[in-house]
């Protein structure tokens, strides 16, 4: 029988990777299909580290590489519902249920 993962219910939030009964791990290519490397930091925030945007509605979760929820980055909610973020000319929402990252120049979001 085939083992199935679950990206939300799975993920990471030890402070340690690899770490035993997790699954995933987070990383970033060190040049564009060249290299791995792990994200060296974990926290949980509300307030991104390199924009200063931030958000009263919760906190999230996040590996990250030089700043909480900028830059590489790879985060979940980790309390609230719709965390809204907002900037000088949009909002950025991200909701519960979806993992939020962060390439250096945008965040994304994915089921």
């Amino acid at each position: 029988m085939a083992t199935t993962y679950d990206v939300l219910a799975d993920f990471n939030d030890t402070g340690v990777q690899p770490a035993a009964g997790y699954p995933f791990t987070y990383g970033t290519e060190t040049t564009l299909n060249v290299g791995f490397t792990l994200l060296p930091y974990f926290g949980t925030t509300n307030t991104s580290g390199a924009t200063g945007e931030s958000t009263d509605d919760g906190t999230m979760d996040n590996w990250y590489f030089l700043n909480q929820l900028a830059g590489s980055c790879v985060g979940v909610v980790a309390t609230g519902e719709i965390l809204t973020f907002l900037r000088l000319s949009s909002m950025t929402h991200l909701p519960r249920r979806k993992v939020m990252w962060a390439s250096g120049q945008r965040r994304h979001a994915a089921e």
